[in-house]
């Protein structure tokens, strides 16, 4: 035999697991294989190591404590704003009125007729101005951070984190 063992017949064997036919295998092997021999003793010591020791056992809390942490709401770890709070309302007031100003101004240019002539020149160049690609992604991303804003300031007094 070459010494590559299977070591699932020996713990069947240690286990007394075996069949016959794979019993009168382990014994022909125990007879024949020094190198079985030494390899079923050093199975066998690892064996009876692992039978001698015992499980650690939790402490009496460890079920109620895991479960009380469990069951409290998962929040982020981070529960701090790291904007101050004026800063926020300053940035969602403008973005706001910008916006209003910016619609105003182009629905009153949408009435051409009735505008003084100083008013259509403001309108057209605030019609440009939102042409530019530029000013256009500058104000989608305002707006979703502004969300982003909302959604934080919403979801603080839900989970009176601030």
């Amino acid at each position: 035999m070459n010494g590559d063992f299977d070591e699932e017949l020996i713990w069947k064997f240690l286990d007394g697991d075996l069949t016959r036919s794979e019993a009168d295998q382990i014994e022909e092997l125990l007879e024949l294989e020094e190198s079985f021999r030494r390899k079923m003793a050093d199975m066998r010591d690892l064996d009876n190591l692992l039978a001698a020791r015992t499980a650690e056992l939790p402490s009496m809390r460890f079920a109620t404590n895991v479960m009380e942490r469990l069951a409290r709401p998962i929040i982020s770890t981070v529960n701090y704003f790291v904007l101050p709070k004026k800063f926020a309302r300053w940035y969602l007031a403008t973005i706001a009125s910008l916006l209003v100003v910016v619609m105003g101004i182009g629905f009153n240019g949408s009435t051409s007729g009735t505008l003084s002539e100083g008013s259509q020149q403001i309108a057209q160049t605030v019609s440009q101005l939102m042409n530019s690609t530029s000013i256009l992604i500058f104000f989608q991303v305002s707006i979703g951070i502004a969300g982003l804003l909302i959604l934080d300031f919403f979801l603080r007094r839900k989970y009176r984190l601030a």
